[in-house]
């Protein structure tokens, strides 16, 4: 986690310091606290409010070496929503407490707590409910397992379901790793099957699959398991590729959400249809030469036409193969002037 600690004083200059040695973090000090020949340090400028508002969405952690009320009021006008505010904590100037304030689970802002009291000697403060109950919610496991949450809104629910000691269902995806989830918190009301329950009070779902509401409160987790591989003529259009993905996931009942990155041959990275799709899903694109295609080519049919053309005899099942970590191939599909293979990462 990138984060910038923010000191005002000379005492808080000094604990800044001990803070870049365990935490890397970046500084920032007014100018007359800087010495000179100080890596990663830089001046507070202008405004303190504006200054924060500036550098707020740089970092995924911020901490205030400073009175809480001074960290509160600077960001307050910053502040977006819990998908999307780095982790906030302050700090008091003698190292006695290190305060969660802002984003304590999905930003990370517990455990930055946790590790600022550790360099530091202070005692972290943590007031979510959940931590202070022992219970590990949906947000939490999602954070830790790179989980992302599809239905945001179930989660307050859900949560309080955990908290009430109702029953709650974790349903896993077929082959997904039980290890995975924190086990000490499913003593009591958690329960992980293959099916909800009828007794259930909530549910959460991790998988890929589209899931069929409950009826229940419940959290759907996607792990983005899922890789496509692409061939494409060139030039070929968009519309085309997302009728063909959306027949496909509809014959797999996979979930769009579900995907976690595309993989195509390095000679299509200016193919327009394959970065607007990228853009559109926000996922990222894994490029292959055609040599690390044509280690694993064989693997699968190949076509002589287009080996002829660009060295290797298929495109989209190597790619996706490579890309998932050498995962299971769900399905393979063709039309538009595209080919798409669909795999399940391999988890490792």
């Amino acid at each position: 986690m990138k984060t910038a600690v923010i000191a005002v004083t000379e005492r808080g200059a000094g604990i800044a310091l001990r803070l870049r040695e365990s935490l890397g973090s970046d500084i920032y000090l007014p100018e007359k606290l800087i010495k000179a020949g100080s890596p990663g340090t830089y001046p507070i400028e202008g405004d303190f409010i504006e200054f924060v508002h500036g550098i707020f969405p740089k970092y995924r952690g911020l901490i205030f070496v400073t009175a809480t009320g001074i960290a509160v009021r600077s960001i307050a006008g910053a502040l977006k929503g819990k998908r999307l505010d780095p982790a906030v904590v302050v700090l008091d100037e003698r190292a006695r407490f290190a305060i969660s304030l802002v984003s304590g689970h999905l930003g990370g802002a517990n455990d930055l707590a946790k590790a600022v009291a550790k360099a530091t000697g202070a005692v972290p403060v943590i007031t979510t409910a959940s931590d202070l109950a022992g219970i590990e919610t949906p947000d939490v496991t999602a954070a830790k397992l790179g989980l992302y949450i599809e239905n945001f809104e179930g989660l307050k629910r859900v949560s309080s379901c955990l908290l009430r000691g109702d029953k709650v269902a974790y349903v896993l995806e077929s082959g997904y790793p039980v290890d995975a989830i924190e086990r000490r918190h499913f003593e009591q009301n958690a329960v992980i099957c293959d099916r909800v329950p009828r007794d259930a009070a909530a549910a959460v779902f991790i998988t890929d699959k589209r899931v069929n509401p409950p009826g229940i409160p419940h959290v759907i987790l996607r792990p983005r398991s899922l890789v496509l591989g692409i061939g494409a003529r060139k030039g070929a259009k968009y519309p085309e590729l997302l009728r063909l993905l959306s027949e496909a996931l509809d014959q797999l009942n996979l979930s769009v959400t579900g995907i976690g990155r595309i993989a195509t041959v390095d000679l299509k990275r200016e193919e327009e249809s394959i970065n607007e799709l990228s853009r559109s899903l926000k996922v990222p694109v894994e490029f292959y030469t055609v040599k690390r295609l044509q280690e694993v080519e064989n693997r699968f049919p190949l076509s002589e036409f287009v080996k002829q053309r660009i060295g290797v005899g298929s495109v989209a099942r190597p790619s996706a193969f490579l890309a998932s970590n050498g995962g299971e191939e769900l399905g393979y599909f063709r039309g538009g002037g595209f080919t798409l293979a669909i795999f399940r990462r391999r988890m490792k």
